[in-house]
């Protein structure tokens, strides 16, 4: 009796794990842009967007969560190209600034968006992380971090990501 039940609960979690790695490598593979002004308006259903998305997104008042995968993005550490960790951050856009053509300088329009945090990091102690991201009209996307001593104001370490959307290492859903 034991062995039977064992082996019925193998088989029901081998499949449900299936289910769920075929659920999501179809929604990795996917590449279908959903719409963000679906039906679905309230749910948070996370997707890979583009440009066109976000802004208008952003124009209609919605606030959106960004989930980085920093893994899959390029990373560029004093303006070097070098391996991107295997770490996952998140990031809330309430605040946002549009630039259109030119108003600094700027070839194509783009949003922006930073937020400051204080935290404790393992190697620096108490420390300022300040988090910015750009999002261009090209569908380029950029992530910049930088960690800022508390006493001088100093910064610490900076690191700047990026990607193409839409990417897997990108995905996005609307804020409760």
């Amino acid at each position: 009796m034991e062995k039977k039940f064992i082996s019925i609960f193998l088989l029901n979690f081998i499949g449900l794990t299936s289910l769920v790695a075929i659920c999501s490598i179809n929604l990795i593979n996917s590449n279908k842009l959903v719409n963000l002004n679906d039906k679905n308006d309230d749910q948070s259903i996370i997707f890979m967007a583009n440009y066109k998305q976000i802004k208008e997104d952003l124009f209609n008042g919605k606030k959106l969560r960004f989930i980085f995968h920093y893994q899959k993005m390029n990373l560029y550490l004093n303006n070097t190209l070098i391996r991107s960790p295997n770490a996952v951050g998140g990031f809330d856009i309430d605040i946002f600034e549009y630039f259109g053509v030119n108003v600094t300088g700027n070839p194509i329009e783009y949003i922006a968006s930073s937020t400051n945090a204080l935290i404790t990091h393992s190697r620096y102690g108490i420390i300022n992380n300040y988090g910015k991201i750009r999002i261009y009209e090209d569908n380029r996307i950029e992530v910049g971090v930088v960690y800022i001593d508390v006493k001088t104001t100093d910064i610490v370490f900076q690191e700047t990501f990026n990607t193409t959307l839409p990417s897997e290492a990108v995905f996005v859903s609307k804020k409760q």
